[in-house]
């Protein structure tokens, strides 16, 4: 991203020739807008799954990712890659990731962060959905979890008194803003 020239904006990638700034408002609706071929003055919505290829050769260098190509919109595609890109230019972020789900977007924070081996440290009180997945299926993957039954400043203590590669807690816990007892 260009540094702004002015306190208030910044100089959208895709304005860069001209050296416009944009404003934060603007940039929310036009920035990294990607145009088709049709000259839409917003961006189009791509609800299709998949994508075609200008040769069996083409497709296979998608497929094996070799070749930069949308292949199924659950992995991407244009109306989702052009929010990842807006979000991040309005960030100031080098890239951001959308998801379909909040659950999605919890487990690949997790995900990304830890390896086997890792210690990660949660709180009982969090969305059961959450609970399940870092007690039950991240610990299948060699990673040990210590859950914090008490939110009290010695538990916690206790809990990260060790190397801790990860903290995992939720504000709101949960719907009922309590500890659940899963047993």
């Amino acid at each position: 991203m260009t540094k702004p020239s002015k306190p208030w904006g910044y100089v959208a990638p895709n304005a860069r020739k001209s050296k416009r700034v944009l404003r934060p408002q603007t940039l929310a609706v036009r920035g990294e807008l990607t145009r088709t071929g049709f000259g839409e003055t917003s961006e189009a919505l791509f609800l299709n799954s998949g994508f075609t290829y200008p040769s069996a050769q083409a497709a296979e260098a998608a497929f094996q990712q070799t070749e930069e190509h949308h292949v199924y919109s659950r992995f991407s595609n244009p109306t989702v890659q052009m929010f990842e890109q807006r979000l991040a230019l309005m960030e100031g972020a080098e890239a951001a990731i959308a998801t379909g789900t909040g659950m999605a977007a919890m487990f690949t924070s997790v995900a990304a962060v830890v390896s086997q081996g890792d210690r990660v440290v949660i709180s009982r009180a969090m969305f059961t959905s959450c609970f399940v997945v870092l007690t039950e299926f991240i610990p299948r993957w060699g990673i040990e979890v210590v859950v914090v039954d008490e939110n009290t400043e010695e538990a916690w203590s206790k809990a990260l008194a060790e190397k801790t590669k990860l903290v995992f807690i939720e504000t709101p816990p949960t719907p009922c803003l309590r500890f659940w007892t899963l047993n």
